[in-house]
């Protein structure tokens, strides 16, 4: 049987239909007319990038479609480090997800993808560099570097990762969590989304994402992976309900809002926002332009 080579790092991956199974970089799909997307420009520059990404992915349990009309998109995702100090985070973040129980030794494979590197050489720096500060230690004195490299989390290393998990410092998303209806998703295109971008941050909602699984994990993968959540409650749906007090579970920060005629009606007691929340600083807003600029003063203030 025929087996194609990985778009990512060259290794035999299948390639059937489009699906490939890389052992270094993972599960991925490439639609049929992106099977050479190897050949666009500038993608030999920032491919170990993707790899790291659909790796990264494959932990979350998803297996990303990787396009040439998405490619650059994917990169601009909050997981995708931009700096090298982000990727030493990776890495410590790689460990911890496997670490069930104190100073217990990981296998790290010997692959620069598990930390976005773009070569062994690089890989082995940040490896080092985890060492020298503090994150991780080895199980036992280790003179030959071979794969799998056992490791395990030290104290310090613990508390870096669990400062990544609780508050996101390097994301860029922001989780909105509204009503679906069409006045209000014209809203977000056209107020809600600009006044975080305005603000240096990218606006995600649920029905921008392809999925062919449980929405319930996609939602919960994303608010992880989001600094901060926008929970619009006009329409009162239990959803917003859920994925406000979910985000508010894990630390991040909630900006809370209601457009006026749903949080305190003159005529409809039933629309009345809950009372367990209603004493939060709610932005209670009037149109599209009113919601926008108190976004934007509020993220300015609050979201750092």
């Amino acid at each position: 049987m025929f087996e194609a080579e990985c778009r990512f790092c060259g290794t035999p991956a299948g390639g059937i239909n489009g699906y490939f199974d890389c052992p270094c970089c993972g599960k991925y799909v490439i639609p049929e007319d992106s099977i050479f997307i190897d050949a666009e420009p500038g993608f030999v520059e920032i491919k170990h990038l993707l790899s790291g990404y659909i790796r990264e992915m494959n932990d979350y349990s998803e297996i990303p479609t990787v396009s040439k009309t998405n490619y650059i998109s994917l990169l601009k995702h909050s997981i995708v480090p931009t700096t090298v100090l982000q990727k030493i985070d990776k890495l410590i973040q790689l460990v911890y997800r496997q670490t069930k129980a104190l100073f217990q030794t990981i296998p790290i494979p010997l692959q620069p993808s598990v930390a976005y590197c773009l070569n062994q050489e690089e890989f082995l720096a940040v490896l080092r560099a985890a060492e020298e500060l503090g994150y991780l230690a080895p199980h036992e004195e280790a003179m030959v570097i071979k794969s799998p490299i056992n490791r395990h989390l030290t104290i310090k290393g613990l508390q870096r990762a669990e400062e990544l998990r609780s508050a996101n410092p390097t994301s860029k998303q922001c989780f909105v969590a509204m009503w679906f209806d069409d006045s209000m998703l014209q809203g977000f295109e056209g107020f809600i989304a600009p006044a975080i971008e305005e603000t240096g941050y990218e606006a995600f909602i649920i029905p921008m994402k392809e999925h062919n699984d449980d929405i319930t994990d996609h939602i919960i993968a994303e608010i992880r992976r989001s600094k901060f959540i926008i929970a619009d409650f006009t329409g009162h749906r239990g959803g917003v309900y859920f994925e406000a007090g979910f985000a508010y579970g894990l630390g991040l920060p909630v900006i809370w809002s209601c457009r006026e005629d749903w949080f305190n009606p003159v005529k409809d007691s039933s629309r009345r926002i809950h009372f367990d929340i209603d004493h939060y600083n709610f932005i209670v807003w009037k149109d599209g332009e009113d919601l926008k600029e108190k976004l934007r003063n509020r993220i300015r203030a609050t979201i750092i």
